[in-house]
């Protein structure tokens, strides 16, 4: 089931009425008489006969989509154009505990920290984690980086990000070949469950007992809470998030997006 936020209701029934006024302003142009067409006329005509609305929403329904789509996109592009500025002012903080396993190929002590917080049933996800990959080739020894979970209301995300902690407690190595074909095989995942990724699991020698152990351990489950919490804390909405310095880059956005925010940070601490 569809839900939309308020802002975007408005500005599609602000959409809908422009439609509905476009309509209005072809009958005055038909008209044989002058007709002064005011908002106030055409509410007084809608009151009158509200079915008007259902009819142009019906007889439009390509229209009613754009209108809907545009809101969707302006909504989501002015909430990430505050979020934004409310960083810019005061960058936020993840907690870097010492259960946190950076990527490999971070650099222990590198001026900048960038945190992945990701969903491994997102395919833009999957997106953004090339592509922090291909900025720690572009930033050699300049980035550490880490991997946080938002798995939101899917239970299969949920068990997806156990079975990650599961195997890094016994080889970070296995843990990210396996992040790598959870992302890669996302679809079967999707169809057939967990159990889709034991056949992998198998053949990078996962110890499974260690692995069925470890994902129902409090340890796992307390690491989950933690990334849980500090979603609701920074009121993270949309994956990927990914926060270079405490400043977050928002779904799928294109290079050159990282790399300014890589850049202003490294030349904040004169880098």
């Amino acid at each position: 089931m569809l839900k939309f936020k308020k802002p975007i209701v408005v500005k599609s029934l602000i959409g809908i009425f422009l439609l509905i006024n476009t309509i209005f302003m072809g009958l005055y142009v038909l008209s044989p008489k002058p007709v002064i067409i005011t908002a106030d006329s055409i509410r007084t005509v809608l009151k009158e006969d509200p079915n008007i609305v259902l009819d142009v929403i019906q007889n439009n329904p390509l229209e009613l989509q754009k209108i809907i789509v545009a809101g969707q996109k302006k909504a989501y592009e002015e909430t990430i154009g505050k979020i934004r500025a409310d960083e810019l002012k005061s960058p936020k903080s993840p907690v870097i505990g010492q259960h946190l396993q950076p990527l490999p190929g971070s650099t222990q002590n590198a001026p900048v920290t960038i945190v992945i917080y990701s969903n491994f049933q997102c395919p833009n996800c999957a997106q953004a984690t090339k592509i922090v990959e291909k900025l720690m080739k572009m930033y050699p020894s300049k980035l550490k980086v880490y991997y946080k979970h938002t798995t939101g209301s899917s239970n299969l995300a949920f068990q997806q990000a156990l079975a990650f902690e599961a195997t890094l407690k016994q080889s970070p190595a296995k843990a990210w070949l396996l992040h790598d074909y959870m992302y890669e095989n996302m679809a079967a995942i999707r169809a057939d469950g967990l159990s889709a990724i034991l056949p992998f699991a198998q053949k990078i020698k996962i110890d499974l007992n260690q692995y069925s152990q470890d994902m129902s351990s409090q340890a796992v489950l307390d690491r989950l809470r933690s990334d849980h919490e500090e979603n609701q804390l920074f009121k993270i909405r949309y994956t990927p998030t990914v926060m270079i310095n405490g400043i977050s880059v928002i779904g799928t956005q294109p290079l050159k997006e990282y790399t300014d925010v890589i850049n202003s940070a490294l030349k904040a601490q004169g880098v």
